[in-house]
């Protein structure tokens, strides 16, 4: 596996913590790893999403090997990287087409999170379950899961609550809810944009 987003005290680095984890696998190792995620969605945008599928599942396969024999906040660190690697492996999948191993890696995002302590990404992964849900045209799972994206114990950003309140209202619609609890649900997800976009107009240029 090449690491090409790294220098060569970087790569030396992550190769020694790859040879013995326990004793060189440290917060440094996981921000690099955190890098090569951060390469694979760059790929993703430039190569196309094959080339950016197969870094993903070269850093995800890194991270859940050495995982297995590192301390434990090393390893809660690991598996918060590895949440973000499997769900960005899940939305691949399902833009491949491939909603069994999109759901798989879901899944193991869900998994890696909970372990992690990372709530949010919890919250995310359950939207990002909803909306691919709707490739099913499973109204009633797409709306409990939009749902729970919503009323777990996280506090998500704007944007993803607008997102997860839309995803709502389309649930409700799908499974033959009255308009008034459609429209309600809209109107949220609107304000929550709204929100946003004055955000941004008000923060000041860098």
């Amino acid at each position: 596996m090449a690491f090409p987003a790294l220098n060569c005290d970087e790569v030396q680095h992550l190769a020694a913590a790859m040879a013995d984890a326990r004793r060189y696998l440290d917060g440094d190792a996981v921000l690099h790893l955190q890098r090569q995620l951060t390469g694979c969605a760059a790929a993703d945008g430039s190569n196309g999403p094959q080339s950016a599928l197969l870094a993903v599942l070269g850093v995800v396969a890194v991270i859940e090997q050495q995982a297995r024999q590192v301390k434990p906040d090393v390893r809660r660190g690991l598996l918060t990287v590895g949440a973000r690697g499997a769900e960005f492996a899940g939305w691949l999948y399902r833009d491949a087409r491939s909603p069994d191993l999109a759901l798989h890696w879901c899944d193991r995002a869900v998994e890696w999170a909970q372990e992690a302590g990372d709530w949010p990404m919890q919250g995310y992964v359950l939207l990002k379950k909803s909306q691919a849900a709707w490739d099913e045209r499973d109204g009633l799972r797409m709306l409990t899961l939009a749902q729970a994206s919503q009323t777990g114990p996280w506090t998500l950003p704007a944007r993803v609550r607008a997102e997860a309140a839309q995803q709502e209202a389309r649930g409700l619609a799908m499974t033959g809810e009255a308009w008034q609890h459609v429209e309600r649900k809209l109107d949220a997800a609107w304000t929550l944009g709204d929100l946003l976009l004055r955000g941004r107009a008000t923060t000041p240029c860098r």
